[in-house]
């Protein structure tokens, strides 16, 4: 380890603990702020992208602290050729087998891409919403 990734490390901790005082201050839009400073930091570090997603939850954004893991996932799939860990997932009520089921099965039923309407799937406590534009 060199000494730019030593101080990038030290800040991405430096900032971590900021979010966990921001988030328990009852200021968790400014936790998202800097946790998305950390994972831009150091995108590859667990800690950090946990961070955003407890910043999303305490915030009361569930969509946006799942689409935060699935990013994360996204990532150490292509850089690192594995999953993050089951209780990443955990945090948001998912598990790395259900996404990859599920995003797989979206692939292939999946219409062609029609950029006039959208439809967002979610699911949240076993209720299954739908957004249209």
């Amino acid at each position: 380890m060199n000494e730019s990734d030593r101080r990038q490390g030290s800040a991405a901790d430096g900032i971590e603990i900021r979010v966990r005082r921001l988030i328990d201050g009852g200021r968790p839009c400014e936790a998202i702020d800097a946790a998305t400073t950390a994972v831009a930091l150091a995108p590859l570090r667990e800690s950090a992208q946990r961070a955003l997603v407890r910043a999303h939850l305490a915030a009361g954004d569930l969509c946006e602290a799942r689409a935060a893991v699935q990013r994360y996932a996204q990532v150490t799939r292509r850089e690192l050729g594995a999953e993050p860990a089951h209780e990443f997932w955990a945090m948001v009520g998912m598990s790395s087998w259900t996404h990859r089921h599920h995003s797989r099965a979206d692939r292939r039923s999946a219409p062609a891409a029609d950029p006039q309407h959208l439809v967002l799937r979610g699911r949240a406590r076993g209720v299954v919403a739908q957004a249209h534009r």
